[in-house]
C-alpha cells in the first residue's frame, strides 16, 4: 500500500522541522560525494533554465529538471531500505517523467496562472513593462502612477496564495515519484494530509526556506550542500507518511 492509494485517511502527525532536516541529514552524509556532484549537475541545468529566459529552450529546460529533482527521492529511498545504487539512480525519476510533469503543469495552472492574473490587476497596462524591468516598479510608484495602498493589498494576497498553495503541495512530488497513481491524485494527497497538518507543513517549508537562503550566502556553494538536504526532508516527511499509512508509522507517540 502508499498513500496515494487512500489507504488510510490523512492524519495529526507531531513531529518538528528541526527533526526532519536532521534526518535528512544524516541521510545526506551517509554519501555525501555523489549527492554534491548531483546537485552540481542539477544546478548547472536550472541555472542554464534561468539565463535563457521565457524561450522555448527554457521551457524544455525547465521540464528536463522537474524529473530531474525527483533523482534525490530515489537515492534516499534505496539509502533508506538498504537497496544498492549506483549515481544512474539519480536519473530515474525520467521513468516517471510523464507523471511528475503533470504535476508541474497542473501546479502551474492552479498556482502561477492565478498569481499572473493578481499582478496584471494589480499593475493594469504596467505589467509587461514591470514584467521585463521589475526595477521599473519603484519609479512607477514615485511617479504616482501606481496606488501603493493596493500594491501592498496586492503582495498580501500572493503571500498568502503562495503560502497555501506551497504548504498544500508540498509533497506533491514525492507521491508523483513513489507513489501510485496519477498526477492529480498525487496533488490531493499532498494537499489532504498537509491540511490536516497545516502548522507542521508549514513550519518546515519556512525552516527551509531560510536553509537555502543561508546556502545561498555562503556564496552559492552552500546550496550544493542545502538542496540536497531540503528533498531529503521533503522524502523524510513523506516516507513517514508512508508507513502511517500502511499502518506501520515508526513510533505511536507521533500521532495525535
Amino acid at each position: 500500500m502508499n498513500p496515494t492509494q487512500n489507504s488510510t485517511a490523512p492524519q495529526r502527525i507531531s513531529l518538528s522541522a528541526r527533526s526532519l532536516v536532521a534526518e535528512s541529514y544524516q541521510l545526506f552524509k551517509t554519501d555525501i560525494g555523489q549527492f554534491l556532484a548531483f546537485s552540481l549537475l542539477f544546478g548547472m541545468i536550472y541555472l542554464i533554465s534561468a539565463l535563457l529566459g521565457s524561450g522555448s529552450l527554457s521551457w524544455f529546460f525547465s521540464l528536463a529538471i522537474v524529473p530531474l529533482s525527483a533523482g534525490y527521492f530515489l537515492v534516499y529511498h534505496a539509502i533508506r531500505t538498504n537497496q544498492a545504487y549506483t549515481f544512474s539512480n539519480f536519473f530515474g525519476g525520467y521513468s516517471k517523467s510523464l507523471r511528475l510533469i503533470g504535476v508541474f503543469f497542473f501546479q502551474l495552472i492552479i498556482v502561477i496562472l492565478p498569481l499572473q492574473l493578481v499582478l496584471k490587476l494589480m499593475y493594469g497596462d504596467y505589467f509587461e513593462q514591470i514584467s521585463k524591468d521589475p526595477s521599473a516598479l519603484e519609479n512607477l510608484i514615485n511617479q504616482g502612477a501606481l496606488d501603493p495602498s493596493k500594491l501592498a493589498m496586492g503582495y498580501l494576497v500572493i503571500l498568502v496564495h503562495g503560502v497555501v498553495f506551497g504548504v498544500a503541495f508540498f509533497l506533491a512530488n514525492y507521491f508523483a515519484t513513489l507513489g501510485e497513481g496519477s498526477a492529480w491524485k498525487a496533488m490531493e494527497t499532498s494537499r489532504k494530509w498537509a491540511f490536516k497538518n497545516f502548522s507542521l507543513f508549514f513550519r518546515v517549508l519556512v525552516l527551509l526556506i531560510f536553509l537555502n537562503i543561508a546556502g545561498f550566502l555562503a556564496l552559492g556553494v552552500g546550496l550544493l550542500f542545502t538542496i540536497p538536504i531540503t528533498f531529503g526532508a521533503v522524502y523524510v516527511l513523506g516516507s513517514k507518511i508512508t508507513k502511517l499509512s500502511e499502518g506501520s508509522f515508526e513510533t505511536s507517540s507521533e500521532v495525535e
